[in-house]
């Protein structure tokens, strides 16, 4: 890459699992201050997500229904999206579609969450479509980070058949996308 950058004058190769991220975030409008559809249900998310992390009641509560649902599974917990951490939006969202209803069951136990926080936190029907909606757009950008930060300098050899594999699979999700951020 050095030899690369310096026959093309470049100053800076930078890396290229953070540029995907770049590109992510700010196409889907949540890496500054926006109104779009996606970026409401980003934050909605992560303040539910975020009173199960800072309410060991709540945390308790979400194993226990994990358990009663699904006695063959181990319960896992809630991720929190983190803006710097790639995919995190893939992350939380997967962890909340699988956790709906254990989730919903906690939110509407008065034992557990206040008539007030509940109304607060509760997710809308089409926050959690436009959840499961995106995780299969936002996957293919899963697997492409975590090739690139699966080794410590990936290749150019590496990156740009991958970068071009998923810019012909991502024409697929236009209309998907453009459901999603005009709706």
């Amino acid at each position: 890459m050095r030899e690369c950058a310096a026959l093309n004058g470049w100053t800076d190769v930078g890396c290229s699992a953070h540029k995907v991220h770049l590109c992510v975030t700010s196409a889907m409008g949540i890496d500054k201050v926006s109104n779009t559809a996606i970026s409401k249900c980003v934050g909605a998310a992560s303040r539910l997500v975020g009173h199960f992390s800072h309410s060991p009641m709540a945390t308790g509560e979400l194993q226990k229904r994990q358990v009663q649902m699904e006695p063959e599974k181990n319960p896992v917990k809630l991720i929190q999206y983190v803006k710097t951490r790639w995919n995190s939006v893939f992350d939380m969202f997967d962890r909340l579609v699988q956790l709906r209803w254990p989730v919903v069951a906690v939110l509407s136990d008065r034992n557990v969450t206040k008539p007030f926080d509940a109304k607060a936190l509760d997710l809308k029907d089409e926050h959690w479509t436009m959840m499961s909606d995106l995780l299969p757009v936002l996957q293919p950008l899963q697997v492409l980070t975590s090739l690139y930060s699966a080794a410590d300098q990936p290749s150019a050899s590496a990156v740009y058949p991958t970068l071009w594999s998923f810019v012909k699979v991502g024409y697929a999700y236009r209309p998907i996308l453009t459901d999603i951020c005009y709706a």
